[in-house]
């Protein structure tokens, strides 16, 4: 949902390192929104690697409930 995500953090390594935190501490729903404005905000090599640590966290995450929405955000960020 993305409501606990710092609105200070400007550059996206700055956004992917947060995401790699909450990820540290299982608020995937923080750190999948994190990742898919990260996906939005960029393109090329960044977005690549933006949706690719999405894609591993969605492994790691396993049957979370935040999965599911977050896929569908990273597939209306893509599209």
């Amino acid at each position: 949902d993305g409501k606990d995500v710092p609105a200070d953090l400007q550059s996206i390594d700055d956004r992917m390192l947060a995401a790699d935190f909450a990820a540290l501490e299982a608020d995937w729903s923080t750190a999948f929104a994190l990742l898919v404005d990260c996906v939005r905000l960029t393109a090329g090599d960044e977005r690549d690697a933006a949706r690719s640590r999405l894609l591993e966290l969605f492994i790691v995450a396993g049957d979370d409930p935040a999965v599911a929405p977050a896929r569908t955000a990273l597939a209306s960020a893509l599209y």
